[in-house]
């Protein structure tokens, strides 16, 4: 059942015939996500980020957060180069004024004097195709480097939402 479409409040802009997108907004939030994505970088740096408002996610260790980043190659353990990310993720506290914010995140390293890696995103140069089937949301994701933004292969995967 789609109340609305997966995206954020209609918020994209048309560029060379594609409708890019800044995240993917999910407002008829389901039970449970069932996440599915490859890169082709090396582990940690891409990853994807989900808010969640009037809602909470469950943690594996059961912990309740309104925050999660997968992070590619640390999600799964025993991840190995050219292996599928997979997350399923419970919600809880869910009610009609419940929405899911989904975008994609890059690693953009340590900055002056502090080691921190830090995760940047909406920065203007990435951005996301979506296309919504039922209850499947397919992604193709672009990072904020020049060369890669024509081609969305930073980050490609499927949200299934489990009701």
């Amino acid at each position: 059942m789609m109340k609305n479409s997966p995206t954020i409040k209609q918020f994209y802009f048309e560029w060379e015939g594609l409708r890019v997108f800044g995240a993917i907004d999910i407002t008829d939030v389901p039970k449970e996500l069932e996440v599915k994505f490859t890169s082709p970088h090396p582990a940690g740096d891409v990853a994807l980020r989900m808010n969640a408002f009037g809602c909470k996610f469950a943690h594996v260790d059961g912990k309740l957060s309104d925050r999660i980043r997968l992070v590619h190659g640390d999600v799964n353990p025993n991840f190995k180069p050219g292996d599928e990310n997979y997350a399923r993720i419970p919600i809880h506290g869910i009610s009609e004024k419940s929405s899911i914010l989904i975008y994609n995140e890059y690693l953009v390293g340590s900055r002056g004097i502090v080691k921190n890696v830090e995760f940047e995103s909406f920065t203007g140069n990435s951005g996301m195709l979506l296309q919504r089937d039922g209850d499947l949301i397919s992604f193709q994701c672009n990072s904020w480097k020049p060369v890669d933004r024509k081609k969305f292969e930073d980050m490609q995967g499927v949200i299934k939402l489990i009701y």
